[in-house]
């Protein structure tokens, strides 16, 4: 009897010993796939459960720029602050991650990077798809998600970004590093060439029945040199009433907002619409 005593001891050790090895961002992980497994989120369509991992990160703090650093560009990982785009990216990744066979934090990583670089490899800092357009498309064309058509509502989206190389300064890497502005500079002309639609913050209730919930939304902008400003997840309820489910600066943390989506938008005066992208 004492021997197993000793054995059972032994094992308990090395399972907290396993446990007390684990980043914060493991340990939220595995707290994601045990509610995945308890609420079987693999089994559901890719929109309910979109909106399912998004809730998971409900009262999660708002934390701004935690992707920014200096020049070395490497795969950040946080699960525990995000802001608006880590939200959506994280909650995409998640979504790749349960259709894996071995849905493990090391595949999560996989697919986080794989969603966050354009092409899907990490270079640099020009590597990351730092423009929402440019996001939208890279991702589509990995085959990750696709544009949600919305009809009549739609309008072709203006595409003049410059915000970045006009702006070193509020990006660390570019600050320590300037020689990486050429090839931004020429990034954002690939940018300005694309074709994106947007639905105008005005006929934004009118496409509602084109919104699905678990939907990601992506909030287009006047702010001169920019595309989009903001992105979370559509919560849709019974009534066909659409809300934001996002990282919240105001907040300051992940919330639901609790007016719906065309209220919202009308609200901040420099949101000007809305692009629907759909996680395939």
């Amino acid at each position: 009897m004492k021997q197993i005593a000793w054995i059972m001891c032994g094992l308990l050790f090395v399972s907290v010993a396993c446990k007390a090895q684990q980043s914060p961002d493991e340990v939220i992980f595995d707290r994601f796939m045990t509610v995945a497994k308890t609420d079987k989120l693999a089994q559901l369509p890719a929109g309910p459960q979109m909106e399912a991992i998004a809730r998971f990160f409900l009262g999660t703090p708002y934390v701004a720029g935690t992707l920014e650093g200096d020049a070395h560009e490497t795969l950040r990982v946080n699960l525990r602050e995000l802001d608006c785009t880590t939200l959506v990216e994280n909650v995409l990744a998640l979504h790749l991650t349960l259709a894996n066979a071995q849905p493990s934090f090391d595949a999560f990583k996989q697919n986080l990077l794989k969603v966050r670089y354009r092409n899907g490899e990490l270079l640099d800092y020009t590597s990351r798809l730092h423009y929402t357009s440019e996001w939208i498309i890279n991702n589509q064309t990995k085959g990750l998600v696709s544009v949600a058509m919305m009809g009549d509502s739609a309008e072709r989206f203006p595409l003049e970004v410059y915000y970045m190389t006009a702006n070193p300064r509020s990006y660390p890497a570019l600050e320590a590093d300037p020689s990486l502005l050429p090839a931004l500079a020429a990034i954002e002309g690939e940018v300005n060439a694309l074709t994106v639609y947007y639905v105008p913050k005005t006929a934004v209730r009118s496409a509602y029945p084109l919104i699905q919930s678990g939907d990601i939304i992506a909030i287009t902008t006047d702010v001169e040199g920019l595309d989009y400003s903001h992105m979370g997840i559509a919560v849709k309820d019974a009534s066909g009433v659409v809300r934001l489910l996002h990282a919240s600066s105001s907040a300051k943390q992940v919330i639901v907002s609790e007016t719906e989506l065309f209220d919202y938008l009308a609200g901040v005066k420099r949101h000007t619409g809305i692009t629907v992208v759909r996680a395939k």
